[in-house]
């Protein structure tokens, strides 16, 4: 069951003073940053950035920050030199030395520019519905749909998947439908191919820090039992160790983890 992250400080402490190297992994929005009403809305705050960048230049500490956008897009976005970045929900990832696609995903890009066009073509009509164009994915967001015509854009989606030519995998975020290629790739497997990665680099395993808020992070919390996994929002049903309830316990969190980095010798938080 998760407990709430503010009453495991000290022994989260004690986690981290003694461990080699820490490898932070963090969900972009509704992690760090509120969600919007549409993509194009979000914005990283000077300093959020200015943490994340401190946290990125600790010694023994590698950095990534995780997104279902699309990897140049989140790049620019948070601007921390030195991180990895890792897009569309862990099928493209950059970083120093660093450049992965997913091989499936790649393959049916052009099929994926299709599909986009068929929704926007069928979703026109609907008020606030928002077809996200992510290069190897695609997004159908429905915040901003009147209530009464979500259940028509629900319909219109899986209509739209059950003529395509190829094989799509349907998944529901916040407000939200993400459309992928049939990759059997996810945050999950993305995760822990970063944590080899990093392995090999640090010559030892690092201590994992996840945080997330969306469905699409729960592949992730699995697959590190080992490390500290932390849901944003709502717990329940979460395999997260911890939770918080939203992006300022977040900020309030890498703040004291920092200053712990800085510390080692503190062992308790204050």
């Amino acid at each position: 069951m998760s407990r709430r992250l503010a009453e495991a400080l000290p022994e989260i402490a004690e986690r981290i003073a003694p461990a080699p190297h820490i490898f932070f992994c963090l969900n972009f929005g509704g992690t760090l940053v509120p969600i919007a009403d549409r993509p194009e809305d979000v914005y990283l705050p000077d300093k959020t950035r200015d943490l994340l960048r401190a946290l990125a230049k600790c010694e023994h500490v590698t950095f990534a920050i995780i997104s279902g956008r699309e990897r140049v897009e989140l790049a620019s976005l948070a601007d921390v030199p030195g991180a990895i970045f890792v897009g569309n929900h862990g099928l493209e990832i950059s970083g120093p030395d660093l450049l992965f696609v997913e091989p499936m995903a790649a393959q049916f890009a052009d099929d994926m520019k299709q599909i986009h066009a068929d929704f926007e073509n069928r979703l026109q009509g609907i008020p606030g519905a928002i077809v996200e164009d992510k290069g190897l994915t695609l997004s159908v967001h429905y915040r901003t749909v009147p209530e009464d015509r979500r259940d028509e854009v629900r319909r219109i989606v899986h209509s739209a998947l059950a003529n395509a030519s190829h094989p799509f995998l349907l998944r529901e975020g916040r407000m939200v439908y993400e459309i992928r290629p049939r990759a059997y790739w996810n945050k999950g497997h993305a995760v822990t191919w970063l944590r080899e990665h990093v392995a090999q680099l640090a010559e030892t395993t690092p201590l994992t820090i996840y945080i997330g808020d969306d469905n699409t992070d729960e592949d992730a919390f699995a697959v590190i039992a080992d490390g500290i996994s932390v849901k944003v929002g709502e717990p329940t049903g979460t395999a997260a160790m911890y939770h918080v309830d939203g992006p300022k316990d977040v900020i309030e969190f890498l703040t004291w983890a920092l200053e712990r980095l800085r510390q080692p010798s503190i062992m308790t938080h204050q």
